[in-house]
């Protein structure tokens, strides 16, 4: 049955300036079951090509290069990695999709009032049963339009961070680079294969903030990289979700994140908290401020898809 609600939209905060807060936060992924963030497909005819070049390999280096080849060899089709500069990447795009859809699905109505549009129309009717297994306390509310600013100059508290139609963001996301090293194939039928950052590899990446009004909007952030989890009185991370496959196959597409440091470009004078003091602070600010999502903050997906998904 679904809820009508009212997403509480304000003016959008103009973006040509630093504001109270802005800096950059540095954090580290660290894969727990196999990430796929897929581009390229190898074709029938690569594969062809592979069998030619193993058949020039023989002793060290081209011999692993041989078995490589041997294995990708065995499919029709295999989803290659998102690459830059020919390194396997995880875009600043997907963590930035990361972080905002966990926002909006983590909002869950006080008052039938919530602080996050829904930016893709209809989630309830385009996902898998798993995500709205998982989901299920906010995926069945009906939140009308997403913001656009073209249409209208009042946005979300989500949007008004993350952008919206007509609207920029204020947060920005470096891509999370690994090496070829960090990646294996990993087998989802007979026919069809992925390649994968492998279990227990650590990536590094940035997130440029500015124009920040509240401490509470940073707050927001961080509980969207669900590293602002209180319990008994210590601040723990979360398991998340991330990439393709996530809802399907239970051995994919976890990891947690962990904050590493702050570097300030602007902030109040003489206010000098140390990480831990920060997150601390943050997340309490945003559950007075923004409560539908601070609430939630201990919430795992990576939990729920374990309870409720086999």
């Amino acid at each position: 049955m679904e809820l009508d609600v009212t997403v509480i939209r304000k003016p959008f905060t103009p973006r040509d300036t630093l504001g109270k807060y802005a800096g950059i936060l540095t954090y580290q992924l660290t894969i727990l079951k196999s990430v796929h963030v897929g581009k390229s497909e190898y074709s029938l005819f690569q594969t062809q090509e592979m069998l030619e070049l193993k058949d020039k390999a023989h002793e060290g280096f081209e011999a692993l290069l041989a078995s490589e080849i041997t294995k990708k060899s065995q499919f029709s089709k295999i989803t290659g990695f998102v690459e830059v500069n020919e390194k396997p990447c995880i875009p600043g795009s997907t963590m930035k999709g990361l972080i905002r859809s966990r926002l909006e699905l983590l909002s869950t109505p006080i008052n039938y009032s919530v602080n996050a549009c829904f930016s893709q129309v209809s989630f309830s009717q385009t996902v898998s049963r798993c995500h709205q297994a998982i989901w299920s306390n906010s995926i069945k509310d009906e939140r009308g339009f997403p913001c656009d600013r073209n249409q209208n100059d009042n946005v979300c508290a989500v949007c008004d961070l993350f952008g919206a139609p007509g609207l920029s963001s204020r947060v920005t996301f470096s891509d999370l680079l690994g090496n070829p090293s960090d990646v294996e194939i990993k087998t989802l039928n007979d026919k069809t294969a992925l390649e994968v950052f492998k279990a227990n590899t650590v990536l590094s990446g940035k997130i440029i903030f500015k124009s920040l009004k509240t401490l509470s909007e940073l707050g927001l952030i961080l509980i969207g990289l669900g590293v602002c989890c209180k319990k008994d009185g210590k601040i723990t991370s979360v398991r998340v979700l991330i990439g393709r496959h996530k809802y399907s196959n239970l051995d994919m597409g976890e990891a947690k994140i962990t904050l590493s440091g702050i570097e300030w470009f602007k902030k109040p004078s003489e206010w000098n908290p140390d990480l831990h003091q920060l997150m601390n602070q943050a997340v309490e600010d945003c559950k007075k401020d923004y409560p539908d999502i601070a609430n939630n903050a201990c919430f795992s997906e990576a939990e729920r898809r374990e309870q409720l998904c086999h």
